[in-house]
């Protein structure tokens, strides 16, 4: 607890805490006090929180000993974004179509962590139906700045200490880009890893729930409570000895604020001895594009072009007898329909370039399918 002791509780990570409650140094309402306080501090510049009540903690609150399986988190505080049901509180999906929403039954995920023991403190702010749309909240580093879209409120939430962990959806970026702007960390669950049933979906087929925290300890714990994985223990977390720094061909195009950044983050780690690889030949994807659609664009051509020849040809061979002067437009047509019969499969046999991938050294090297495979 020694390193904890210039901290209020609502600055320490949700593992910490665990710690706290387990050696009985800490309560869990001890540990909601002091989160609520950080909220009506900071909320009201933040706008991190689209619905809290404090009648409803307190009766999860009381509600806490009956629980009969309680996980290593229960007791610990967490923010719901606006978009998963709870029957005890409105759910209205970041819209004013939905004014006061309440569902009679939980999303699944919610439902595991209600019965795992942990604290919901409330909604926070979702852009509507999760969007890519701007918001009321504020980043907390800086509050000129966007907190990221669209699970807004869940990361500023967490980055400005009101709570140790908050969930989220993602579709494109929800997750991983508000926990980069909120400089926490995010984690976007693979598809179908954590329930997304009783969620209002974009789209089913790519959305991802997810959540945040301050430690990477705290994503993996909440990780496994949400998939009951048992006995939960704390992630023992092993630095790797060798990062990719990846620049790909668009790196002109990236901003100076952006090259500033990465170049910053490549030459600390340097200098904390980490072993530092510039990945190279990565495929330029819209060069792909292009090359298959001339390609594609080719054989439409040369397809037409017979089509053309051949219709000609019947017509003017219709008219021949009666129309000897076309004798000579008649000699071109066949030629080039001759020329088109020899230049289709010799087209054919080409394929778009493909690009081999070297994630070593060197540039992208130009293969047929076969050398691609091997």
């Amino acid at each position: 607890m020694s390193s904890n002791q210039n901290k209020t509780l609502n600055q320490l990570t949700a593992i910490e805490l665990v710690t706290m409650l387990k050696n009985k140094e800490c309560s869990p309402s001890q540990i909601v006090d002091a989160c609520l306080e950080q909220i009506r501090l900071r909320n009201p510049q933040i706008k991190a929180w689209k619905f809290l009540d404090e009648n409803i903690i307190q009766k999860q609150l009381r509600a806490l000993g009956s629980i009969e399986q309680k996980s290593v988190l229960a007791g610990i505080p967490m923010a719901i974004k606006d978009n998963f049901d709870t029957f005890d509180m409105p759910t209205e999906y970041g819209t004013n179509i939905y004014p006061g929403h309440q569902t009679d039954t939980d999303s699944a995920s919610i439902k595991i962590l209600r019965q795992a023991g942990i604290l919901f403190l409330g909604k926070t702010v979702t852009s509507e139906f999760a969007g890519p749309f701007p918001g009321p909240t504020l980043n907390p580093h800086d509050i000129t700045r966007t907190p990221g879209v669209s699970s807004m409120g869940s990361a500023a939430s967490v980055a400005d200490y009101m709570v140790p962990l908050s969930n989220g959806t993602q579709t494109g970026g929800s997750i991983i880009r508000p926990a980069s702007l909120c400089g926490i960390y995010g984690y976007k669950g693979s598809f179908d890893h954590i329930s997304g049933q009783g969620i209002k979906h974009i789209k089913p087929s790519i959305d991802t729930v997810g959540h945040f925290a301050r430690c990477l300890e705290d994503i993996e714990l909440l990780r496994q409570v949400l998939t009951k994985e048992k006995d939960n223990q704390p992630l023992e977390s092993k630095a790797p000895k060798n990062i990719g720094i990846c620049k790909t061909s668009s790196w002109h195009a990236a901003s100076h604020d952006t090259m500033t950044a990465i170049n910053k983050t490549t030459e600390a780690l340097h200098v904390a001895n980490y072993n530092i690889n510039e990945i190279k030949g990565i495929l330029d994807i819209e060069t792909s594009k292009q090359e298959r659609q001339r390609y594609n664009f080719g054989i439409f051509f040369l397809l037409s072009h017979t089509a053309f020849s051949l219709y000609s040809t019947f017509s003017i061979t219709a008219i021949f007898a009666t129309a000897p002067l076309l004798t000579g437009v008649y000699v071109l047509i066949m030629i080039s329909l001759a020329l088109s019969a020899i230049m289709i499969p010799i087209y054919a046999t080409f394929k778009p370039p493909q690009i081999k991938i070297n994630s070593r050294a060197g540039d992208p090297e130009k293969t047929t399918p076969n050398d691609a495979v091997k």
